[in-house]
């Protein structure tokens, strides 16, 4: 009997292990996981090849205009899909489509191939494919080819309703970014993404933050392995770059470094599950607004970046019970600098804006009611009184601008609003009533006798919830689903503002106070 022939470690396949590489002591066992490990690889390469298949069966190459003499002779089979494998993506190059030259057709010896294509005269119109005659690109071109999308199809998470309210109702339904992504936003969003592709290659920290963006857009949107890695391999290198761009002196307060933190916010609103890394880039990005301050922001790319910045500052400052910033003076003149006047409404009127800086004291009003009602110190009267009259401060500026609201719709009533407008009407209208009625509630809280308020308080809730009847986008989501749950709290508590606490005593009328704050506040912040 012939002695088997003792196996070659450098010739047999190596395992590794956490300990290093190790061969089973068994042949037989050696053989079984070569054979699954072979059996895998073919079963990859059929899975793929079936899929390439299918994707040039749906997507055929559209018909070229070319001479006819070459016309005849050219049959263009299929192509593949349109980057290739990820080496190729990665690189640049796209496939070409197979090309078969017939057997019975032969050139004709006179045919001139050097100088065909611009003999070519005619009326005929000649249609270039990119796969006969790929276009070099550079820069921007060349990444928005690679990843297959455009900065600007973000425009739309950029707008003042995206916050930390946005993550978690992408984290309920993440079939919701397409409305987001794929219906166009109007074009005069004023967003600073469609001025990001003209400086692309100025700074390594914007060109970083942008591929990122790009490769995680296009994962999320079109979902594969090579395209998740890719995007967690950028995320990594934007990341890094960033850090070492925050330490440098220099760069800290360089407008594209506020860009591409501010990027990174976007990247985390892709991936709902991230929530805490996108708090940590709006800190970020009010650290670094703070240090420029107020008087940096001078031409139209650094006012397109604060505008952009103002809606997930005010949903921190509201989530968190905190103050806002933006509330100081300084602050508030910038962002009321940012209104331009046109012929229809935009994201930066002067109506919307006017608007929405109303938004920046109530968080700082809120946690002062919170810390009034929940501290164990001894209730002063003065201090609730100081806390009256803002309420009732901000609640008449509120009612001022729901009156010129009124007046600009009826000035406008002859005259057909496109759809840009009734979409910015609708939502700056209901981010109002719903501002409007967190004030109205803090209000009742503070007051003795807050009967009154309670009955206004049902008022504007059924109007929010009147306006959730009107059709509206398919990215009416981001404001409609906080406006229903503000008025649906306020209705299930407007009963416990009709108690008059105004002949109780001290101690008694602050206990009566805090039980109205804890029931809608614990309802409205889920706690």
């Amino acid at each position: 009997m012939p002695r088997k022939k003792k196996t070659d470690l450098a010739d047999g396949f190596q395992f590794v292990i956490s300990n290093g590489p190790k061969l089973p002591s068994d042949p037989a066992v050696r053989t079984i996981i070569r054979r699954q490990a072979m059996r895998d690889v073919g079963m990859e390469r059929r899975v793929k090849n079936a899929a390439e298949k299918k994707i040039a069966r749906e997507r055929p190459v559209p018909r070229i205009c070319m001479p006819d003499q070459l016309e005849q002779q050219v049959v263009v089979c299929r192509a593949r899909s349109g980057y290739g494998s990820s080496k190729e993506a990665s690189q640049g190059t796209g496939s070409t489509p197979d090309v078969v030259l017939e057997e019975d057709s032969i050139v004709g010896e006179d045919y001139d191939f050097e100088h065909w294509f611009p003999a070519r005269h005619d009326t005929e119109v000649f249609c270039p494919s990119p796969f006969i005659l790929p276009v070099p690109m550079t820069g921007y071109e060349a990444a928005r080819c690679r990843f297959g999308i455009d900065v600007s199809m973000l425009d739309r998470l950029t707008s003042f309703s995206v916050g930390k309210t946005t993550m978690g109702q992408l984290a309920e339904d993440p079939s919701r970014i397409y409305s987001l992504v794929l219906d166009s936003a109007p074009s005069n969003t004023h967003s600073y993404l469609a001025l990001v592709p003209k400086r692309y290659r100025e700074s390594r920290v914007l060109t970083a933050v942008t591929d990122c963006l790009l490769a995680k857009a296009s994962s999320t949107l079109m979902p594969s392995v090579d395209a998740e890695i890719a995007a967690s391999k950028l995320y990594a290198k934007a990341l890094n770059v960033l850090q070492r761009s925050i330490a440098d002196d220099e760069k800290s307060i360089d407008t594209d470094l506020v860009c591409a933190v501010q990027m990174m916010t976007l990247n985390e609103l892709l991936d709902p599950s991230r929530i805490d890394a996108y708090a940590h880039h709006v800190a970020g990005s009010t650290r670094l607004m703070k240090h420029r301050s107020s008087r940096a922001f001078q031409d139209e790319f650094e006012k397109a970046l604060f505008h952009s910045h103002v809606g997930p500052v005010v949903s921190e400052a509201l989530h968190n019970n905190t103050h806002c910033y933006l509330a100081e003076p300084e602050w508030t003149a910038l962002y009321e600098s940012l209104a331009t006047d046109t012929e229809e409404l935009t994201e930066r009127s002067e109506l919307v804006i006017s608007a929405r800086k109303l938004i920046f004291p109530l968080p700082g009003l809120w946690h002062n009611v919170s810390k009034t009602l929940t501290s164990e110190c001894e209730l002063k009267v003065t201090v609730v009184s100081q806390l009256e009259q803002r309420c009732q401060a901000l609640d008449s500026q509120y009612r001022n601008w729901l009156e010129t609201y009124k007046e600009y719709c009826m000035s406008r009533t002859l005259a057909i609003p496109t759809e840009q407008e009734i979409n910015i009407r609708r939502e700056a209208y209901g981010q109002a009533l719903e501002s409007h009625l967190i004030v109205k509630i803090l209000l009742g809280t503070m007051t003795s006798d807050a009967s009154a308020v309670a009955e206004e308080i049902r008022i504007l809730a059924k109007q929010i919830m009147d306006l959730q009847k009107q059709p509206g986008p398919r990215h009416s989501w981001l404001f409609t689903g906080q406006e229903v749950g503000v008025a649906q709290v306020a209705l299930a508590n407007s009963n416990n503002f009709l108690e008059d606490l105004g002949q109780l005593p001290p101690k008694e009328r602050l206990s009566r106070m805090q039980k109205r704050y804890m029931s809608w506040s614990g309802m409205l912040r889920g706690s």
